[in-house]
């Protein structure tokens, strides 16, 4: 096809028919002159004319391949571009796929994909290692998995439905493996999702394993917080019948351990077993989890064993619930009061009433001494209850600035107070406790300097005297802290234009100003201290009462606040 363009091109450059024939006559004569016979005229016609269309051939001929090399040129410059162009496509491509590997990577997140036939495709993420303890690809899927052999025809008919495209996907997958057996504990989770080809058809399924073990402990932990505060509200509102159950896990756990001296061990099994199974509704009730655990576990066991009894078996049951028992009674000790199993059932009664019973034995002939009796063991508190509330006091005032305080000590007789009586004088005792960790106990590094204990030590002491005829309570609250600085307290008085008589008294006299409205040792207020108004509360209530307070305190030793307060037996006429 070149050849005959090229003639053709020929043919009009040189004006004849044949260029080859006549070009090669006139390079035969031109090689030969003289050895051949001279050219007719009309030959040295053609040849002049010829030759004098050479040069116009010649340029045509230059420019052409001019022409072609610039096209060379330019083809060259398009096959480079094109190469490059295609090397960095392919280099982005193999970073795309790279960037896409890293982030299924990094998501943390098992992806894998398996086809119509039940087979792992090579493409996966490496968190599978991991999360399905394997590499999936070119494995059955059922294997990936760890289907056990009994539900692989299940499996199996799962897969074709999928693929069948009869029923929707989304509701396929719901019924399909939905956790992976991983083999150290791990909750892992399994998601499927569909790939479709253009025509809309299922091509294969992603599998997305994920791992919630973090998700399921919170769950679990958010659970078990649900049933605890469940069975706290279960035992504070149905005390009695929480008493009835421990009262008969008792004599269960006496039941199992005697179980060797029974006549009839085969009908004591059975009457076991009933009573078993009534306490694990009990636990159940009161969410006592692992109570109603080991008891299902017991009646299991007695069930067994109805026909054949083992009674060393049994004394070991009564062991185990009873170790149980002792460890719910001591984790819920301060919801179920001291002496909760020998106070027995309870029964609440209104004040109101308790008051006008305590009134109508007063007008009764020899009703004096009974009224007494009665108030004291039925209406009465334990001073040591009447306080106990104020350890939560003590510990977020020791939270709030970085101190440690131990639980209120109590020593003395602990007598006891009608506690409607002393109310406001047992309320104004928010601010002596939280002036003790504010300004009487040190922090840690001072009291560690100092040979003390890291947490401070705060002392209530009860005790009743007879004065004068009359029936006195005295109740002293004392510190390990740094006590009272006379000279501080002076500086301060000073500074508030105290008269010089008042500041000459002395140390033990000007610490009682502590007690002044509005006096404060605080430079700053802060939501503890530097009110002024705590201690005076205080003083007021006592006033109130007919009663009395001393205060004694040693430099780096400590503080005690002593009050003598009448024993009052009389109930306010008015009760909320």
């Amino acid at each position: 096809m070149t050849e005959k363009r090229l003639i053709r091109q020929l043919k009009r450059a040189l004006g004849t028919e044949d260029p080859n024939g006549e070009l090669a006559a006139l390079r035969a004569w031109l090689e030969k002159s003289g050895a051949q016979e001279s050219p007719t005229p009309e030959q040295l016609a053609r040849w002049r004319e010829l030759v004098g269309r050479l040069p116009g051939l010649l340029d045509v001929v230059d420019r052409a391949y001019a022409h072609a090399s610039r096209m060379t040129v330019i083809a060259d410059r398009a096959v480079k571009a094109s190469t490059r162009e295609f090397t960095e496509s392919t280099r982005n491509l193999m970073l795309s796929n790279h960037l896409i590997k890293a982030m299924l990577n990094s998501l943390g997140q098992a992806f894998f994909v398996f086809d119509r036939s039940g087979l792992c495709q090579p493409l996966y993420s490496k968190a599978c290692e991991e999360l399905i303890e394997t590499v999936p690809a070119g494995r059955p899927i059922a294997d990936v998995l760890r289907l056990p052999h009994h539900e692989r025809a299940h499996f199996d008919g799962w897969v074709g439905l999928l693929f069948d495209g009869a029923m929707d996907f989304d509701d396929l997958a719901e019924i399909g493996p939905r956790t992976f057996p991983h083999s150290k504990g791990r909750y892992v989770w399994l998601d499927y999702r569909p790939t479709y080809t253009s025509e809309g058809v299922l091509q294969s399924v992603v599998v997305i394993a994920t791992d919630k073990t973090s998700e399921r402990e919170a769950e679990r932990l958010l659970q078990e917080k649900q049933e605890f505060a469940e069975m706290i509200l279960k035992i504070s509102t149905d005390r009695n019948q929480f008493y009835h159950f421990v009262r008969e896990v008792r004599r269960t756990v006496g039941l199992l351990r005697g179980f060797a001296e029974l006549g009839d061990k085969v009908e004591g099994a059975r009457e076991l077993r009933r009573l078993l199974h009534s306490l694990k509704g009990l636990a159940a009730a009161f969410y006592l989890r692992k109570l109603k655990e080991i008891l299902h576990s017991f009646e299991s066991e007695v069930a067994a064993m109805v026909g054949d009894p083992r009674p060393d078996r049994f004394a070991g049951f009564g062991g185990e619930l009873e170790r149980l028992l002792d460890e719910e009674l001591f984790r819920h000790r301060k919801l179920l009061g001291p002496g909760f199993e020998k106070q027995g059932m309870v029964r609440e009664v209104p004040y109101r009433a308790l008051a006008g019973f305590a009134r109508e034995l007063s007008a009764a002939p020899q009703g004096a001494p009974l009224r007494r009796k009665f108030l004291e063991e039925l209406v009465a508190v334990p001073l040591s209850e009447a306080l106990a509330q104020f350890n939560g006091v003590l510990q977020q005032s020791a939270v709030c600035l970085n101190k440690s305080v131990a639980p209120i000590r109590f020593e003395g007789e602990d007598p006891r107070i009608l506690a409607p009586v002393y109310e406001d004088f047992i309320s104004s005792l928010i601010h002596l406790f939280r002036n003790a960790v504010a300004h009487g106990i040190e922090d840690p590094a001072e009291r560690k300097a100092a040979s003390k204990p890291a947490a401070g030590i705060i002392v209530v002491t009860g005790s009743r005297e007879m004065r004068g005829g009359q029936e006195w309570l005295r109740i002293e609250i004392s510190d390990d802290g740094r006590g009272l600085d006379p000279a501080k307290i002076r500086q301060k008085l000073k500074e508030r234009g105290a008269p010089p008589e008042v500041l000459a008294e002395s140390d033990a006299e000007i610490i009682r100003h502590v007690f002044d409205a509005g006096f404060s040792t605080s430079d700053q207020v802060s939501e503890l201290s530097g009110r002024g108004v705590g201690l005076n509360v205080i003083q007021e209530a006592v006033t109130r009462l007919r009663g009395s307070l001393e205060l004694r305190a040693t430099p780096g030793k400590g503080s005690c606040f002593s009050f003598l307060l009448p024993h009052l037996w009389e109930l306010p006429e008015s009760l909320p």
